[in-house]
This record gives structure tokens, sequence and C-alpha cells, in this order.
């Protein structure tokens, strides 16, 4: 068996075990990858421990030697984001008057343009093969989102002459809207962009 072995950015055909170090990233497989395939015969190539960040797919085909294997070390994660840099605390004081007094201090902020655009997604929106979201500390971040779990209640109907839902029951028609408890939405008057889910 032929096999690859990965030094900086160059790759050879040895005889051993492939190794492709975290710090060469995303480029170090496609490294291995393509002198395997410049061997023509199968091989291993064994992906050391540690993040590699890729701004493209990996593609693996019929160019490929048949049979050949690749071994991921424990902790090796494929990332296909970007590290967002720079965070810095809110100063400005029209977004810090949306945030509640006890979220004020905890709030940062960091310049994401050109890392994708940010778009609803879930029931009731077009299926995307992909889309954007926020990891800290290897946990996927929650949008900021009111109220933070389950779903606030609808208190009553507007509608003071409500139709018959076809099951017996009376139910507001939705151009009169319905009161909710609470009013923690009535700081958000002045914000341009809210999303509304509910059922």
């Amino acid at each position: 068996m032929r096999i690859a072995f990965v030094l900086g950015l160059a790759a050879t055909v040895v005889s051993g075990e492939v190794a492709v170090p975290a710090k060469h990233g995303a480029a170090g497989i496609e490294r291995a990858r393509d002198s395997l395939r410049a061997s023509r015969r199968p091989g291993t190539a064994r992906i050391q421990a540690g993040d590699y960040l890729l701004d493209h797919s990996l593609e693996f085909g019929s160019r490929d030697p048949e049979g050949s294997v690749y071994i991921a070390d424990p902790e090796v994660r494929l990332i296909g984001g970007a590290r967002v840099r720079g965070w810095r605390p809110v100063s400005d004081k029209a977004v810090l008057a949306l945030l509640s007094v006890s979220a004020r201090r905890n709030a940062m902020v960091a310049t994401v343009a050109g890392l994708g655009a940010f778009q609803a997604r879930g029931f009731g929106h077009e299926h995307m093969p992909a889309h954007s979201e926020l990891f800290f500390n290897g946990k996927r971040m929650t949008v900021s989102r009111w109220p933070n779990v389950e779903f606030t209640r609808i208190a009553e109907a507007s509608d003071t002459d409500p139709e018959d839902d076809g099951h017996g029951r009376r139910i507001g028609r939705l151009p009169f809207g319905f009161r909710y408890a609470g009013d923690r939405p009535s700081g958000w008057k002045n914000a341009p962009d809210i999303w509304v889910h509910g059922y």
C-alpha cells in the first residue's frame, strides 16, 4: 500500500502512514488526497487532532484510488465557518436602549460583514442547505429572543365577534390581532427587523 505523508503543504508518497497536521488545515487534507491521486494506488491518510477550517467543500470522487482510507484522530473537527474576532462591549446608546438593564453589561458586538447573510429559517420558511450560526465554546448560540424558552401565551383575542372554527369553537380573526401577557416587546418599537414566530 502506498501512503502519502504531508510535510508543510507538500505531499510525497512514502512507505508509512499519512500524517495531516492540524496547523496546515484543510489544505493539508487536500494535499494528502492529491498525492494519493497521483500515486494511483490506495493509501491511508491520518488526520491529526485539531480544527480544520474550510472555506469550500472537500471533494472526493472518481479520481481517488478505490480503497483509500481517511482516519481522523479523536478531537478532529471540520469547521465550515469562520472565526469571529474583534469582540468589544456594545457602546451604541440606541442599541443599549433596546436591551434590559441586566443584559447591557454583558452585551458584546463584532463586525461580521462578509461572513454570510443571516436569514430566518425553520417552519414556514424556504429550505436552506446551510445557514449562519454562532458557536461559542463548542455550543450553538441562540438568537436573542423573548421569552428565552418556550412561547409566550395569548392572553385574549381582540376580535369581539370571533367566528366558528368549524369544530364548535370560536376563533378570533387574524386582522383583529390578539393580546399577550407582559410588556417586554414595548421596548422594541425602534427595532428595524423583528422576527415573529408562533402558531
